[in-house]
Order: structure tokens, then sequence, then C-alpha cells
């Protein structure tokens, strides 16, 4: 197994944007680079996105802004991490909107 490093001011950066969602679904990525022995997450990236109480989206223009972000980093998205305003739980439509 490998690990994931993430410096506790990225988890913070996550926190925030997470909760700023209030009562929308809400989606960041951790974009990181590979090391031998894992994963260090070097950003906190917020996507363009369409919310709601039950759902997120990266439409097309978000997808394309993301993939342009992370070749001129040469990063790759290494979690992805959303909230849900009420009780938490792993939808179908996590899977399908899953990068």
């Amino acid at each position: 197994m490998s690990a994931l490093e993430i410096p506790r001011a990225l988890v913070a950066e996550t926190v925030a944007h997470l909760r700023a969602a209030r009562d929308r679904e809400r989606v960041v990525l951790w974009l990181g680079r590979r090391y031998t022995g894992g994963v260090r997450v070097m950003e906190v990236y917020l996507p363009i996105q369409e919310t709601d109480a039950d759902y997120f989206r990266i439409p097309e223009a978000g997808m394309a802004a993301l993939f342009a972000h992370l070749r001129a980093r040469r990063q790759f998205v290494a979690a992805q991490v959303h909230t849900h305003p009420e009780t938490a739980f792993h939808s179908s439509a996590d899977d399908s909107w899953a990068i």
C-alpha cells in the first residue's frame, strides 16, 4: 500500500471550501505527484462545478480547465473529496461522476 501525504494547511483549505457550500454538495480535488512510496498532495483545486442539495457535476468547461491545469503543473488527481449537506452516503451518482 502506498502513502498519501497531505500538509495540514491543505486539509484546512479543503474543509474551508467544503463548508462554504452550506446547503449544497461541493467537490474539491487533491492534486499531487507520485514519489517513491506514495503520493504527495501539492494543491487543493476547486473546479468549475454545478451543484445542488443532492448532486454536483463538473461541466465540460470545468473538465477542460482542470486538464489544462494538470498539464501545466505536471500533476494528477490524487483524490476527489466531496460533501453532502445532510447525512453522508455513497450514492450511484458518486460512482458515475467520479473522475
